[in-house]
């Protein structure tokens, strides 16, 4: 089989300035107050798996954890530019709309309680953005009503946003069940009773049901704006206020920025020229942090029959291309995330960087990007302990991208206002959500400085800090953070530092073996097996036709094809400079440590509250570079050409696509 190769696509570190090429979005006329003409503004922000500021934390199967996110100053920096948007005026001028995280509870959606598959799968992601949708056809309509009521009443919106599309029973004429009692009547009063609700059909993942509702309701909504009325500009209640342009931004992290630019696309199918509802409308700015789907199954090298590579349902990636109506996308990436469980969606379409977008890498792991981590954790940064949480939530290194993000949304325009966001706290003052410790930003900048300010490929970018790493391995548990991390953190950071060792040590010493072409037979025993499930009618065949010893099962690795690698480029790295150690000691986060998505509790329906496998991590570990997407199916990593072993797991995902091996019901995409 020969290679295809696999042009450079690199991503340079954001210049310490202004990020270039931001379009200014000012506004095509000048408004008439005379004549009672408002501009709408409509702020979305759609936060990150197990991200929720109003959240503390617990479910059923652990106890709050004494206070939200926001109180404990660990909300995302997602919630800290919500708190900058400014709220809902009386003229109806500006709506902010806060999307709580996947795995998190949503009432609005009807999740009470977080939804078992939201953490590990992306579960009510679907919902989540049509609620986006709702609300902004909800905001339109509120903006051109006398007295500001809204298009959907609030249990509609939970009926839509939890419920697909309805089936009958043929044998009884009955309609499929619904998620509440209340949703049949909820559903009624917006003309979906028999239909359903918005999700996409769990069996073909198409959505036309959706869109045809959207289609009726942007013609009626748009009817409700031209409807004649007499303007009485100091009337009480007001008069009906003539709505003449709109403004939309989205910003979202993790998942959430999936949510962002999936809304974004789904939003452009509803506009009819340069109008939504009748009324110029531009969606002015897409602000995202570290982009990942992973929805359904993630990317994971060591499995050849993933099907999806974490793109199934709502997750597909062509919903997550950039569309060209949007004026500014700026995606501020994480250099040294390198989980497998979070693959980066990259805003490029194969090899190319669309005009409207501009991507920016920062060093630190997901949540030192998008934001997240509490105050102090894993013993991060420099002040004492005991200062006030406002100030410790100052030197997180997560500041850094939110400040840059914040500028660029306020050269294009975005009515965002630090003042708008602080707020007063009885214990430790006035709580600034944006301001940065002074030795932060000094180190930011140092690290800055030694970094070339020439673009590099992701892995580039990574291997500095596994370099770091593997410099200190033996004496990483002794770095100052020991003295300030609790006993949770030491446990997980010195756990996980053994990995990294033991890891170490077997590629060192050939105990474990990597063996991608053994892999590649698994996917195709796993094919067979498959294909067996799917035509029961077949019956069994035998003898299997891809056998597989046992003695080659137990050769089978858990670290990833490159880690070998990895490991020869970090033995031959020169030492990593100062300011880049000092950043990555004192501020960056250690996300594999912190990460355990097997040592979590679940609530099981009979054994209840367990853990799944207990004290596990990811089972590749640190030697791996991290997967990316391009607008495609595809994972990247970094390498030239892409070997003979990876062109077989890609032709294998291709050949369940076009064979289908009876699991396109299983594994639904979307209607082509």
């Amino acid at each position: 089989m020969t290679t295809r190769p696999e042009q450079e696509i690199p991503v340079a570190i954001h210049p310490l300035g202004p990020t270039p090429g931001i379009v200014p979005v000012l506004p095509s006329m000048i408004l008439r107050t005379e004549h009672c003409e408002i501009a709408a503004h409509i702020g979305l922000f759609f936060d990150g798996t197990g991200n929720n500021y109003e959240w503390d934390d617990g479910d059923k199967c652990h106890v709050a954890a004494g206070g939200t996110q926001l109180e404990r100053r660990k909300e995302s920096n997602v919630a800290r530019l919500f708190a900058a948007y400014p709220a809902a005026t009386p003229r109806g001028s500006y709506f902010r709309i806060y999307v709580n995280g996947v795995g998190t509870p949503f009432k609005s959606i009807g999740e009470d309680l977080p939804a078992l598959t939201g953490m590990a799968f992306g579960g009510g992601g679907d919902g989540r953005i049509n609620f986006g949708l709702l609300s902004v056809l909800d905001s339109i309509h509120k903006s051109a009503s006398p007295i500001g009521r809204g298009a959907y009443k609030k249990d509609a919106i939970v009926a839509l946003c939890r419920n697909s599309i309805r089936t009958r029973d043929d044998s009884t004429g009955t309609l499929s069940a619904l998620g509440g009692t209340a949703d049949e009547s909820a559903l009624d009063s917006v003309g979906m009773r028999a239909t359903g609700g918005l999700l996409m059909n769990p069996v073909t993942g198409d959505r036309g049901h959706a869109q045809a509702f959207y289609r009726r309701e942007v013609k009626r909504i748009a009817q409700v704006i031209s409807a004649p009325a007499k303007c009485e500009p100091n009337s009480e209640p007001k008069s009906k206020s003539k709505l003449v342009e709109i403004f939309i931004d989205a910003f979202g992290f993790s998942r959430g920025a999936a949510q962002a630019r999936v809304f974004c696309n789904w939003l452009n199918e509803l506009f009819e020229g340069d109008t939504l509802c009748g009324v110029r409308a531009t969606i002015r700015f897409l602000g995202i942090f570290d982009s990942v789907a992973s929805v359904g199954v993630p990317n994971n090298p060591n499995m050849t029959y993933n099907l999806t590579n974490g793109h199934m349902a709502w997750g597909n990636e062509q919903y997550l291309r950039i569309p060209a109506r949007v004026k500014n996308c700026v995606h501020f990436v994480a250099m040294h995330e390198n989980r497998p469980s979070f693959p980066l969606e990259r805003v490029l379409v194969h090899n190319g960087l669309p005009d409207n977008c501009h991507e920016y890498a920062f060093p630190g792991m997901h949540s030192d990007v998008g934001g997240g981590y509490g105050v102090n954790e894993q013993g991060r940064g420099l002040l004492p302990t005991t200062s006030s949480k406002n100030l410790l939530s100052s030197e997180k290194l997560s500041q850094i991208p939110l400040e840059y993000m914040l500028k660029a949304a306020q050269a294009a325009k975005v009515p965002l206002s630090t003042r708008q966001a602080q707020r007063a706290d009885a214990d430790d003052g006035t709580y600034n959500p944006f301001q940065v410790d002074d030795a932060l930003r000094e180190a930011y900048v140092r690290f800055h400085a030694a970094c070339s300010p020439s673009a590099r490929q992701p892995a580039d970018w990574l291997i500095v800090y596994l370099a770091w790493r593997y410099q200190v391995h033996a004496a990483y548990t002794g770095l100052p953070w020991k003295s300030r991390a609790n006993n949770q953190d030491l446990a997980d950071l010195s756990g996980a530092n053994q990995t990294l060792l033991d890891d170490i040590a077997a590629l060192e010493t050939g105990i474990l073996e990597r063996a991608v072409s053994i892999n590649y037979e698994v996917g195709r025993r796993f094919l067979y097996a498959l294909k067996q499930m799917a035509n029961p009618l077949l019956g069994p065949v035998t003898p299997d036709p891809y056998p597989l010893p046992e003695s080659t099962m137990a050769k089978l690795r858990k670290l990833a094809p490159e880690s070998g690698d990895v490991l020869q480029r970090l033995k031959s790295y020169p030492a990593v400079s100062a300011a880049e150690a000092n950043l990555f000691a004192t501020y960056a986060h250690d996300s594999y440590a912190g990460f355990r998505p097997f040592d979590h509790q679940f609530k099981l329906w009979v054994v209840g509250c367990q853990k799944l496998l207990p004290g596990s991590w990811e089972p590749e570990g640190y030697l791996r570079y991290r997967r990316f997407y391009t607008g495609f199916n595809t994972a990247r990593t970094y390498k030239v050409v892409l070997a003979d072993a990876e062109l077989q797991q890609i032709d294998m995902q291709n050949r369940v696509y076009t064979e289908g091996a009876g699991m396109q019901n299983m594994f639904p995409r979307w209607s082509q």
